[in-house]
């Protein structure tokens, strides 16, 4: 696949980022041709394309005119009015149609020409994923030392996932947490009690997700209600810096004309405005439900079936009578 339009739209200091695109290509076609493609490396692939033609759509709208007078250039304004931005692949389709219905021709020519290929790739791909222990899944060998270190490992109370814990608590690592969205650089879990020992800890995140749920609920309702404003994130172009500096302002319908003049944030109005934003966070809330019912789940199931042996300084699995 010929990578060079979608290529020149992803900044140059990102030479990873175009060189993880080209390896997730060329990871995914020759799977499709044998037809079979792994789970783990669809996974991995989809979220490196994703990135970059979410990347690479915002770089090409940045070269469009600028005969409006906003800080950004007119496509922004054209693309925001027709709902037409691209967050991943999956909106590729979408965005080129209604593109294309809104007269956004160049826009909708860099759509089809730099970024609908790599969603013809995933959706290609997508049937023939074939996950680990299901039939037709590629074998795949473990060495002496990789059992031996599967079989050391104990699973994590707060992410569920598997680590050493040799020394008597999980080994350290990170957790993607829910509600926040990011990568912290320790999970809750981390040198704790395994969850085949204890359930304290997850207990703990239980209550905080019920917390940040409950605060969240009560926000979404305020902003629906309009007795708090709504934040708008923005770039700021007149920043000096090669990196431009990102800014908040506070929105309310009583100020909504003078904000979005002030900053040329180019929005239509502010009821489209407020939807989405109380779109956003009924996804997070969502998201955030479905971890309270998975980690409840874990909770009242749990059983303890491991106890530490100080004779042989390891986790041993506790046995019936």
């Amino acid at each position: 696949m010929d990578l060079s339009a979608i290529n020149k739209h992803l900044a140059p200091e990102m030479s990873r980022r175009r060189e993880a695109l080209a390896a997730a290509v060329c990871m995914l076609e020759p799977a499709i041709a044998a037809g079979v493609v792994r789970n783990r490396d669809y996974v991995q692939a989809k979220e490196i394309i994703n990135r970059a033609v979410e990347e690479a759509a915002a770089s090409f709208l940045d070269t469009g005119p600028h005969h409006l007078g906003r800080g950004r250039s007119d496509w922004w304004g054209y693309v925001y009015a027709a709902e037409a931005f691209i967050h991943g692949a999956h909106e590729i389709p979408v965005a080129l149609r209604r593109a294309r219905e809104h007269g956004i021709n160049a826009y909708a020519a860099f759509i089809e020409t730099a970024l609908l290929p790599l969603h013809a790739l995933l959706h290609a791909a997508k049937p023939m994923v074939k996950k680990k222990g299901e039939a037709g899944h590629p074998p795949e060998r473990k060495t002496a030392e990789q059992i031996a270190r599967e079989a050391a490992q104990m699973t994590c109370q707060c992410c569920g996932r598997r680590f050493l814990a040799n020394l008597g608590t999980m080994a350290h690592h990170g957790y993607t947490r829910p509600g926040d969205g990011w990568q912290t650089a320790s999970c809750d879990g981390a040198k704790k009690l395994p969850f085949e020992v204890s359930r304290a800890v997850l207990g703990a995140i239980i209550t905080r997700l019920k917390d940040w749920e409950a605060d969240a609920a009560f926000v979404r309702g305020e902003i629906e209600a309009e007795r708090i404003p709504v934040t708008v994130t923005y770039r700021d172009d007149t920043a000096p810096s090669e990196h431009k500096a990102r800014k908040s302002v506070n929105v309310t319908r009583e100020t909504f004309d003078a904000v979005n003049a002030e900053h040329s944030l180019g929005l239509v109005d502010f009821d489209k405005l407020k939807a989405g934003d109380l779109h956003y966070r009924d996804r997070k809330i969502a998201g955030v439900r479905d971890e309270i019912a998975a980690q409840q789940a874990r909770y009242d199931g749990w059983k303890q079936t491991h106890q530490w042996s100080a004779a042989s300084e390891k986790w041993q699995a506790i046995t019936d009578g």
